[in-house]
């Protein structure tokens, strides 16, 4: 639950039959215990995906969606919950942090951001620019169905200051399937059924801020990715740390003692300066310690002489005896 609470500015709850946003995401949450290949055909049985991304489906218990058609995207909403619910054989599970299934399953499949929302171009879209002000919303609608179901068209207003710009209009076109709209601009890139010189075409942009919120998403994927790296690095740092510490401990004690010896000499503290009183003391206890050394000196000096002179008394008595 701490991944889904993780992914909650990502998501979007709408009640069934309210208008949508527009979002062709879904995330499937708490759903680590089913196998990848069984929630992919399950999230195809609704729709065409255009994406599909299991990365966090077994650490995490995420899937990452996003169908080509929105009105698959609010079906799968509405009804896949139930389809994953019965593959896990859960149906009563607490849920009252509001991240869980519906209809009290472990499984919940909620709208999300979806994954190419950073790029700054919606290929839902395509703007006609610079028509005829003949053309209408009802002319527009009737050669753009051909290529599937507009979900709306919508007037832009002409911001430039020429006076012969008046006379033309421009207009964003959204798609129900993206499919659809790249092959009405691949087509009318071609061709052009309004007429006019100066008419333009070319694939709608996103907001700023859905582009933003598409990036925050790919950041905290991101993330989730790295905390795993994290750890392993760690790890493995940890273990190359104590194979270090066992080299050095099999290194010899005469090794030992040197570094010890050469990092005491490096870290000694210098001796401080002596005081005026203990320069003083010091020169008197230099001064005896002279005197004492002149004595024992004198005393040895003469000691061989003293030697020498009885040897030839002893000499003498042995003579006369």
């Amino acid at each position: 639950r701490e991944s889904a609470r993780e992914l909650a500015p990502f998501l979007r709850e709408r009640p069934p039959g309210a208008p949508s946003d527009g979002t062709r995401g879904v995330a499937v949450l708490h759903a680590s215990s089913l196998r990848v290949p069984d929630v992919r055909s399950t999230c195809e049985a609704f729709g065409a995906l255009e994406s599909f991304r299991p990365d966090f489906g077994e650490s995490r218990g995420v899937y990452f969606a996003t169908f080509y058609d929105l009105r698959s995207a609010e079906l799968a909403v509405g009804e896949l919950p139930k389809v994953l619910n019965k593959l896990v054989g859960s149906s009563n599970v607490d849920d009252d942090d509001g991240f869980g299934g519906d209809d009290g399953g472990r499984v919940g499949v909620r709208y999300c951001v979806p994954l190419n929302s950073s790029s700054a171009t919606d290929e839902s879209m395509i703007m006609l620019s610079n028509l005829p002000g003949t053309v209408d919303e009802q002319d527009l609608n009737h050669v753009l169905s051909s290529f599937g179901e507009v979900r709306a068209i919508h007037y832009q207003a002409n911001m430039s200051e020429e006076e012969d710009e008046d006379d033309l209009a421009s207009y964003l076109v959204e798609f129900y399937d993206v499919q659809d709209a790249r092959q009405a601009l691949l087509e009318l890139e071609q061709t052009n059924p309004w007429g006019g010189d100066r008419s333009k075409v070319k694939v709608g942009t996103r907001s700023p801020k859905k582009r933003k919120q598409g990036k925050d998403l790919i950041m905290l994927m991101s993330c989730w990715r790295q905390g795993g790296a994290s750890r392993s690095n760690a790890a493995a740092q940890k273990g190359g740390d104590k194979s270090g510490n066992g080299r050095q401990s099999s290194s010899s004690p005469p090794q030992q003692q040197q570094r010890q010896h050469n990092n005491d000499s490096v870290t000694a503290s210098p001796t401080p300066s002596p005081s005026p009183v203990q320069q003083v003391q010091l020169q008197l206890q230099q001064q005896d310690t002279f005197s004492s050394q002149t004595a024992r000196t004198s005393h040895v000096d003469h000691a061989p002489n003293l030697t020498h002179q009885q040897q030839p008394q002893q000499i003498n008595q042995n003579n006369s005896m």
